[in-house]
């Protein structure tokens, strides 16, 4: 499987080693940019490493966090869910992985978006599916 966004870092980097200036819009990486990790977010950290709370969580994420988006759910959109229906995942590569794991079986042909991210046909290469592409032109709604 290759990464388009990774395959442009290389002749990116050249390029600014040469002096170019670049503006980097791939990878997100926030902490490496500008972006700092809240204070309370660092202390609980500290504070699950002090008590041994590091280890691996539920694989459909931990149930408290579970619980408090079932409650959001039915608060916030009057959906009633159980927490049996939510899937934590540890960010949006690993949920669009494992929703197109679910979904594709090998010859289905799923509709991306273009321009779009290129994970999604990367993923239906992955399990067999064929992408069928299609321009999203602003000046067309």
């Amino acid at each position: 499987m290759n990464y388009a966004i990774r395959e442009v870092t290389v002749p990116a980097a050249e390029a600014a080693a040469s002096g170019m200036k670049m503006l980097n819009l791939n990878i997100g990486d926030p902490n490496k940019w500008d972006f700092e990790t809240p204070e309370y977010f660092k202390q609980t950290l500290r504070e699950a490493v002090d008590v041994v709370d590091n280890g691996y969580g539920d694989s459909q994420g931990q149930p408290d966090l579970r619980e408090a988006i079932v409650r959001r759910e039915l608060q916030k959109n009057g959906v009633a869910i159980s927490s049996k229906d939510v899937y934590v995942t540890a960010g949006v590569s690993e949920c669009i992985n494992v929703m197109m794991g679910t979904f594709i079986e090998p010859g289905d042909e799923v509709l991306v978006p273009g321009p779009g991210y290129p994970s999604y046909a990367q993923y239906i290469n992955f399990y067999e599916g064929r992408t069928v592409p299609y321009r999203q032109i602003e000046e067309e709604d």
